[in-house]
């Protein structure tokens, strides 16, 4: 080991030396390689050549005629075009070529020939011939071009071997040159330059920077201090580096927990101060989008009757964009999926999106709908991401869920109300109204005879304003009774239209796309009290053959009822004496904060319309007060 670090600087002088011979070896063994290689070229582009002639003279012979000689003969050229084609001086001059473009155009020669010309061969041996004379003329151009491009391939392939030769010879000559240049200051560079590079690698390293490496790395004195300086330095550099990664991992990780838990602290406090307004829906969805980088998102509920599918509940940037973004090009099923988190691709001529994450709004098993957000194509969703993105779905949930059972807790406490308004009435009211019926038949039979006219007439009106009080107390006392299903509204205006589909004979359609999560029990009565004295209508007065209920929500927060029949229209005399349906169905519009429309449709039959703003939108807030005042004060 002494003796060659005393001699390694000379050893190296000795091994560039040998380089020289080395190269020169070189040269002369890559002449010997090429031209081994170049043998029996030009016989392989002479037979290749000659399948060009085989193809015309196999189309000459196709041509003369379909007889017994001429089939013999094609079939002759056929195995001899075969043998042309495997004979191993081709063979092996394709095998051995530099690049793959040879083996290509080759294996294309033979594919065609095996797939398009020799089956046309065969039909024609077997007696087919003038279509397969036909077919094979067609084809024979194009054959030839492909035979052509491997001709080309071949000469190609041998004017690279050349070259390369040409080149190799070139390279170990100047090679030498260089080499032999080289020795006469190599002395000079190898040892003056390394101590002037290890000097200053060494001052680099005292201020810190571990960046720089010795280029000077050899196995003499010099190379090996350079490699334990580059040693060094490169463990430095590690260290360092692992150091900087770690703080920014850490740096990064914190970062991603305070946007999530500022997201969800964020998304708490809203649906805590406002769990039913549509503001704080279209707030969280924002938020989302913001996190998520998005810029397209929908909020979607799941109807809860059978056969339901999902109503738009917020959307970013606006109802319109997101149903054409959104549902325009999809179906409900596929934001709903099976009840759990997936990506699903979005597509469409004019869609620019390509892929929706749909995030479910669960509590406690139940699906009460989905969060979809577009995500760009490439964009891959980490898992931090992932799991904000199902606990904000969570927290959506449960706000979903508390929010409907608040309203069915309102709903139940508002029909234990009314119901009890209706116990007084039948009670107190009804009591009366029979008594008087009585006294009014014991009155009817002091005076059986009739003898003083005024008095007849005055029981009779006496009778018919008592019948008509109680015929009006007993509707009243089913109005007040009337209760709501489980489901709510959208169960309970199925069961109307079936219900007076079924009393009336006249077919009713529902049309139901406003999302009753918003809806409270006020509002929901209301509805439900008017659609109903609208189709009473229809049923009583409108001599209608049909009726069609539509629900949906306009400009993203108006609501819209609509009841139409092809009946004979509203009476211009307005309503008979005696009834308040009308009257009663505005002042119910009036205690939602809205308006009730009745005209003539073009048709010519009656429509019966109610716009109001529910009070999840911003809406003016009612109570029950007004929903029982109004049906208090009588019905039709």
């Amino acid at each position: 080991m002494a003796i060659l670090q005393r001699y390694s600087l000379r050893l190296r002088l000795g091994l560039a030396m040998a380089l020289i011979v080395a190269m020169s070896l070189m040269g002369m063994v890559s002449s010997l390689v090429i031209a081994n290689l170049t043998q029996g070229a030009a016989q392989a582009i002479n037979m290749a050549g000659s399948l060009r002639m085989q193809t015309y003279h196999l189309e000459t012979l196709m041509l003369s005629g379909d007889t017994g000689t001429t089939r013999q003969a094609v079939v002759a050229a056929d195995r001899q075009f075969q043998k042309t084609l495997d004979a191993p001086q081709l063979t092996d001059s394709v095998s051995q070529s530099f690049g793959s473009d040879t083996r290509e155009r080759y294996s294309e020669v033979s594919r065609r020939w095996q797939t398009e010309m020799e089956p046309l061969l065969l039909t024609f041996a077997q007696g087919n011939g003038s279509v397969a004379t036909e077919h094979f003329a067609a084809s024979a151009p194009a054959f030839v071009q492909v035979i052509d491009r491997l001709v080309t391939a071949l000469q190609n392939d041998t004017e690279d071997k050349t070259s390369l030769l040409r080149l190799i010879q070139g390279v170990g000559l100047f090679t030498t040159l260089v080499v032999v240049y080289l020795l006469f200051w190599a002395m000079h560079r190898g040892v003056l330059d390394p101590l002037n590079e290890l000097l200053a690698a060494a001052r680099r390293v005292s201020t810190g920077d571990f960046s720089y490496r010795l280029a000077h790395a050899g196995d003499d004195e010099l190379g090996q201090l350079g490699h334990a300086l580059n040693r060094m330095s490169e463990e430095l550099s590690k260290i360092y580096g692992q150091l900087e990664q770690r703080i920014q991992e850490r740096t990064a990780e914190l970062e991603q927990s305070n946007q999530s838990l500022e997201l969800l602290y964020n998304v708490s406090k809203r649906l805590a101060e406002a769990p039913q307004a549509v503001s704080s829906y279209r707030y969280v969805l924002q938020e989302t989008e913001r996190l998520m980088g998005s810029s397209h998102g929908v909020m979607c509920v799941a109807k809860r009757h059978p056969g339901g599918t999902a109503l738009m509940l917020a959307s970013s940037p606006d109802p319109e964009d997101a149903r054409l973004h959104f549902c325009a090009h999809s179906t409900c099923l596929d934001c709903l999926g099976d009840g759990h988190t997936h990506i699903w691709p979005l597509t469409g001529p004019k869609n620019p999106l390509t892929q929706v994450l749909s995030i479910p709004l669960l509590e406690q098993g139940l699906n009460y709908g989905t969060l979809s957000l577009a995500i760009a194509d490439g964009v891959h969703v980490q898992s931090w991401q992932m799991q904000t993105i199902e606990t904000v779905g969570r927290h959506l949930g449960v706000a979903l869920g508390v929010a409907q059972r608040a309203a069915q807790e309102r709903r139940i406490a508002l029909l234990e109300e009314r119901a009890a308004i209706a116990r007084e009435l039948h009670d107190s009211l009804a009591q009366s109204l029979s008594y008087s019926k009585i006294q009014v038949a014991r009155l009817r039979a002091c005076h059986p005879d009739g003898s003083n006219p005024r008095l007849a007439d005055i029981i009779e009106d006496l009778g018919e304003g008592l019948n008509s009080a109680y015929r009006q107390l007993r509707e009243l006392l089913t109005t007040f009774r009337l209760q709501l299903p489980e489901g709510g509204l959208e169960l309970a205006l199925l069961q109307t239209v079936d219900e007076f589909t079924a009393k009336s004979g006249i077919p009713i359609a529902l049309n139901d796309r406003l999302s009753h999560f918003l809806l409270n029990a006020n509002e929901e009565i209301n509805i439900l009290q008017i659609v109903r004295e609208a189709l009473a209508n229809v049923e009583h007065h409108a001599h209608a053959h049909r009726a069609e209920v539509a629900l949906w929500l306009e400009d993203g927060h108006a609501a819209v009822v609509r009841i139409d029949d092809d009946g004979v229209g509203p009476d211009a005399k307005g309503a008979p004496a005696g009834h308040y349906g009308l009257a009663i169905m505005r002042e119910r519009a009036q205690s939602l904060g809205g308006i009730l429309q009745v005209e003539r449709t073009k048709a010519g039959g009656t429509r019966v319309e109610l716009h109001f703003t529910p009070a999840a939108y911003g809406g003016e807030r009612q109570s029950a007060t007004g929903t029982v005042a109004a049906s208090a004060r009588g019905v039709s």
